[in-house]
């Protein structure tokens, strides 16, 4: 009888172990496949809104005296599926229209946002790290993106055996209705790390 409960618990375990190795990673292929569609975004709407900081405060600064704004950072929300796959909080970072950090703090002169987290799983394979938006103050820009952990030529490649998306002029980009490159996915090396790649939905304008 020992030996029945003995071999069950090793069953058990070896499941458990299984099922958690399971839960350790998950395709984000599904989730960003749009983005492959001239960079549809509809499915992503709350997730970017969220992101965005609450800087109200910008445009009430007149009467207010120090040089840094008061703001209410964004929030993470994502699908049920993906909820469990992230890696860190969300981090707010601000530019100056230079392109200048003044890190977490918002002041006067911030002309752009940089809201990220860190994720685990992977994209057609190949381990996605973060997930992030840039976003302009009173100003037009608009990029969301995500990260992988490979050099953007392996990407390319990857990519090019699993899609449609041939990367050639302009990357992955349809006409407008002037018959001129509209928006699509763009891929470059990571500014953080050149062995990474940025892959970007530029909608600024």
């Amino acid at each position: 009888m020992s030996q029945s409960f003995r071999v069950l618990g090793l069953l058990l375990g070896s499941l458990l172990f299984n099922q958690a190795s399971l839960a350790s990673t998950v395709d984000w292929t599904p989730f960003f496949k749009p983005w492959e569609n001239a960079c549809d975004l509809s499915k992503q709407d709350i997730m970017l809104k969220r992101m965005t900081p609450n800087y109200d405060s910008f445009y009430k600064s007149s009467t207010y005296k120090g040089n840094k704004l008061p703001f209410k950072p964004g929030t993470i929300v994502l699908p049920s599926a993906y909820k469990l796959f992230v890696d860190s909080d969300l981090k707010t970072e601000f530019y100056d229209i230079n392109g200048i950090s003044s890190g977490s703090t918002f002041t006067k002169k911030s002309s752009y946002f940089d809201a990220h987290f860190n994720v685990v799983g992977t994209y057609y394979g190949m381990p996605i790290k973060k997930i992030g938006f840039a976003g302009g103050i009173a100003n037009g820009i608009y990029s969301p993106y995500f990260v992988i952990d490979k050099p953007v030529d392996e990407v390319i490649r990857k990519l090019r055996a699993n899609t449609k998306i041939t990367f050639e002029d302009c990357e992955v980009c349809d006409e407008n209705e002037y018959d001129e490159a509209a928006v699509g996915l763009e891929l470059y090396p990571s500014q953080q790390n050149a062995n990474m790649t940025d892959v970007i939905c530029d909608l600024s304008n």
